[in-house]
């Protein structure tokens, strides 16, 4: 095992508790990433990550990223079906965590950080993104485990997935 430290940019309460994880050696980096959140860039700062995905195989980290959701959506459903906010709870927080990663990747950039304000100053800059991106991500941020936020998560990932379209095509013609 070896133990990662979290950059304090990382350290938001959404995301992690804790200062540092624990991650098996044999771990692959794909498994890595749909484990916790914002793994490359985690593992980037800490100097172990090599090439990042935001500037090599995006569309390869991408697609991970979406299957990962369209794999966890009948049991998020069912959660909210029962209202089990806590069951919930660790898989809004990867979904949020893959969608900015997303985000931020299809415009060849690294998530910033996980402070709310950051997050939402960054993501005005951005080419390619979901209208009015910053009042949802802000309401996503303030309140992560209400239906309406899984609602919300909901619609950025298919809007999304047509700007990934778009900023692929972009990234193809360069």
């Amino acid at each position: 095992m070896v133990n990662i430290q979290i950059p304090l940019s990382f350290q938001h309460e959404i995301f992690y508790t804790v200062t540092q994880i624990e991650v098996d050696e044999k771990t692959d980096r794909k498994t890595a990433a749909l484990s916790y959140p914002f793994w490359y860039e985690i593992a980037y700062e800490n100097g172990i990550a090599g090439t990042p995905p935001w500037q090599e195989n995006i569309n390869q980290h991408i697609k991970a990223f979406m299957q990962w959701w369209e794999e966890h959506l009948p049991f998020l459903d069912e959660c909210w079906d029962e209202r089990d906010k806590k069951k919930a709870a660790p898989y809004m927080r990867l979904g949020l965590a893959h969608w900015l990663c997303t985000l931020f990747w299809m415009n060849e950039r690294p998530v910033p950080s996980a402070e709310p304000e950051e997050l939402i100053a960054e993501s005005r800059k951005l080419a390619h993104k979901p209208i009015n991106v910053e009042e949802r991500l802000s309401f996503l941020l303030e309140y992560p485990n209400y239906f309406h936020s899984y609602l919300q998560l909901k619609e950025l990932y298919t809007e999304v997935k047509k700007k990934e379209a778009l900023a692929k095509r972009s990234r193809n013609h360069e």
